[in-house]
């Protein structure tokens, strides 16, 4: 509820993409992305006997730093300047400290919000993959997790070579596409 209670955060985290580019990548993207993320999280933490409300909360709390990484413009997605200096994963931890600190009655334990920051710092699996810490806990392990290179922004790179043909079609292809 402190987060999907309120209705301003939750009108803006129902437009938000789930990604610029890929995934998801179109207005409710991030609810749609969320959702699913958080069924499939359930049924895993059934059969797996983990604690499922964790796992859901994690699971739809995961990306909430999109919210504040993504902007809408003219022209299409981009990314915030707080979301390319920080990212979604650290800006989603923050936003979550932020918002219960806010509260005037904890919403949870200290415990409990340890484990949901540690679901959402570890989303990505592994270090190389932009996660600041790797899973450590069998909910953290829940929640399923999209090919590394989606999560990514993209990075400008400048090449002095020459484009060479792709194999597949015989189109000329940037040596950095693959």
């Amino acid at each position: 509820a402190c987060f999907f209670g309120d209705d301003a955060f939750r009108v803006r985290f129902e437009r938000t993409p789930g990604s610029t580019q890929g995934h998801h990548a179109q207005i409710g993207g991030l609810l749609q992305h969320s959702v699913e993320v958080a069924n499939i999280a359930r049924q895993t933490a059934r059969t797996m006997r983990a604690n499922v409300d964790l796992c859901v909360a994690g699971a739809l709390l995961h990306d909430i730093g999109k919210v504040e990484t993504y902007e809408i413009g003219p022209a299409g997605f981009t990314y915030s300047p707080c979301g390319l200096l920080l990212g979604h994963v650290v800006l989603g931890a923050l936003m979550l400290e932020r918002r219960l600190a806010a509260l005037d009655v904890p919403a949870c334990t200290p415990g409990q919000l340890l484990e949901l920051q540690h679901l959402v710092l570890a989303h990505h699996g592994k270090l190389e993959y932009g996660s600041p810490v790797q899973p450590m806990t069998t909910e953290a392990e829940m929640t399923p997790r999209h090919p590394p290179r989606r999560h990514r922004p993209p990075v400008s790179r400048r090449t002095t070579r020459t484009p060479r043909p792709s194999s597949r079609s015989g189109r000329r292809t940037s040596p950095n596409r693959r």
